[in-house]
């Protein structure tokens, strides 16, 4: 490691393809919490695009290990060196960690450093730190208000902040929390010793993947359905405290928090609910004794559920998936499409039948519906109907 910048600056001198591979090699295999910003910035000199850029995902990865054990090689770092690192979707710390290691940054040479703060600061998403946070932290930092950007990134913050139930519409690059990857997540049901409130999710950026807690749910619930919109999730109906209920909850990500949201019109478990043109949708699912055929949507800036066209008939055990814009509602028997357009309040829904080539289960069951690239594949079933705009269900 000694020599090896001499080596990589004469290949890349000499134009030697070969010898710059091998050293490329060489620093993949060797980087480590010691080297790592060492190598990220052999990388960048040279222009080694695609190392430089593993080696910041790395970093990235360690940066909590880094600050605490490796805090003065940070703090010599330019702030073009450290942009980079604070920029990455990747890096492992709060948005408040990531801010007081730029306040240390700035301090360990304040004099200059306090002029640069600005670019680093660009990289703070300061809607993801908590009021307490952006209160007690940030608005006691003199040097971020005296920057108007900076001033203004941090209202911004604060706005987010005061109206939870129009999140969705305030998403910006700010309010993402920092992931590159989609994460498989497992909200309440019935287990052994009855109904459960565990929320998990599995945690594969560790050497050996594994199950991870989440914040637990207000009220152990199951029988329930999930549904993803703007990237929050929310959980309707089911059972909980050992009755079938109506209410809601959202979760979100950036906070790790949960908030209740308007009950549906009509208890209901065992149905599908979809996210489909800004609202969400819960079809049909066994009531208080019997099925239904009833369809509501739930608008989030409004809070607030509204009755549409009910299914052609009640059913239970369904699955249903948004594929090409359409809603395929998958039934024991059939598959029913949902149109381009909707009206709440007022659905007028029509569909027609679409030929299907597998032959039909022979028993009944409930089931799943999924999307694979171009096609949606009903689990179960035997037919599909598909809906234009012009009508309703049939």
């Amino acid at each position: 490691m000694e020599t090896i910048q001499d080596v990589v600056c004469a290949a890349s001198h000499l134009q030697i393809s070969s010898a710059l591979a091998l050293c490329e090699t060489f620093l993949r295999d060797e980087i480590s919490l010691d080297n790592c910003l060492y190598i990220m910035n052999l990388c960048t000199t040279f222009g080694l695009k695609q190392l430089a850029k593993e080696a910041t995902d790395f970093i990235a990865k360690i940066f909590q290990d880094l600050v605490q054990k490796k805090s003065d090689q940070i703090l010599d770092l330019t702030w073009e060196e450290f942009l980079p690192i604070l920029q990455n979707n990747k890096l492992n710390a709060s948005e408040l960690q990531i801010f007081q290691t730029i306040v240390q940054w700035v301090e360990h040479d304040r004099e200059v450093r306090v002029y640069e703060a600005k670019y680093l600061l660009e990289a703070v998403r300061f809607p993801l730190m908590t009021w307490e946070e952006l209160h007690s932290e940030v608005l006691t930092t003199k040097f971020v208000l005296r920057d108007k950007t900076a001033h203004a990134r941090v209202s911004a913050g604060f706005s987010y902040h005061s109206t939870p139930l129009m999140h969705h519409l305030c998403q910006s690059p700010d309010s993402q929390v920092r992931a590159d990857t989609e994460s498989l997540v497992i909200m309440g049901g019935w287990m052994d010793e009855g109904r459960t409130a565990e929320v998990l999710f599995l945690n594969d950026s560790l050497e050996v993947p594994g199950w991870a807690r989440l914040a637990n749910m207000p009220v152990a619930r199951a029988w329930h359905t999930v549904v993803m919109m703007d990237n929050f999730v929310y959980v309707l109906g089911g059972f909980a405290k050992g009755v079938l209920c109506a209410s809601g909850l959202r979760y979100d990500p950036r906070f790790n928090t949960w908030m209740s949201i308007a009950d549906m019109w009509e208890k209901r478990y065992e149905f599908p609910g979809v996210a489909w043109d800004g609202k969400i949708l819960a079809l049909g699912g066994s009531g208080l004794g019997k099925d239904t055929a009833e369809v509501e949507s739930y608008t989030p800036d409004e809070d607030r559920w509204n009755t549409g066209t009910p299914l052609p008939r009640a059913t239970h055990g369904h699955a249903a998936v948004v594929f090409h814009n359409k809603i395929y509602i998958s039934e024991f028997t059939a598959a029913i499409t949902k149109p381009n357009v909707i009206r709440t309040n007022n659905c007028d829904i029509t569909c027609t039948r679409v030929p299907v080539t597998e032959s039909p289960f022979v028993d009944s069951r409930t089931m799943q519906l999924v999307t694979q690239r171009e096609r949606a594949t009903p689990k179960d079933g035997s037919s599909t109907l598909e809906m234009p705009i012009t009508g309703r269900w049939i």
